[in-house]
Order: C-alpha cells, then structure tokens, then sequence
C-alpha cells in the first residue's frame, strides 16, 4: 500500500519510515528487504476515522526523542479528531504497547511538542 500512503515519517537512530494510506499505519525497514508490515488498522478500531498526520517525537532533550509515533486521525461526518500515540523501538520500528489516546480534537493537520 505505499503508492497509496500519503502520511510519512522517518525515524532518526535507526532505518525506521512509518506510512499511512486513509485506515492503515505501516512500517518499513528501507535498509533490508524494503517490504511494509501493517502495524494498526484504524478502520478496525475507528470506524469513520481517516489519517490525517503520522509523526515520529523528535526532542533530544527528551528521553522519548524517536520513541513515540502520533498518528492523527479524523471522522468527517462527527467532525472529531483523536491523536493515537505509539511507543515504538526507535531502531527496529517495533510497536511496543497498544496506543494511548487522546480525543477532544478537530482535524490534526500539524503537530509540534511544547515543553511546560
């Protein structure tokens, strides 16, 4: 499903890409075999939900920094957005729990980490 994913991100301490088409997170190890593995079916748990945004958390201050993938997702008839969140090995891709989830959005379309 790559030619149909239009959500990337890239991971920076190993050979880690995430990619999303509408209802389905992928991951893809671009240093071996290059082939994807589906790691989340939004359709399954999100009926009406569609990507909006995957990013991977970059922060080196942070002791998260590559180890957390946010996927933004969006249902267009109830106009609601939730941000999923992945703990992920940030050298092999791995999704490490189920995500936590966060609700109360509209569409995600960026995202940006604010320290307190």
């Amino acid at each position: 499903d790559m030619a149909s994913s239009g959500h990337f991100a890239f991971g920076t301490r190993g050979y880690v890409m995430y990619h999303a088409t509408d209802t389905k997170v992928y991951y893809n190890n671009f240093s071996g075999d290059r082939t994807s593995t589906l790691i989340y079916d939004i359709a399954a748990d999100y009926p009406g939900y569609k990507t909006s945004r995957i990013q991977i958390f970059k922060n080196t201050d942070n002791p998260f920094d590559s180890k957390l993938l946010f996927v933004g997702i969006y249902n267009e008839t109830t106009k609601e957005g939730k941000l999923l969140q992945f703990v992920v090995n940030e050298t092999n891709g791995a999704i490490e729990e189920d995500p936590t989830v966060y609700a109360g959005f509209g569409r995600i379309a960026s995202m940006n980490y604010k320290r307190k």
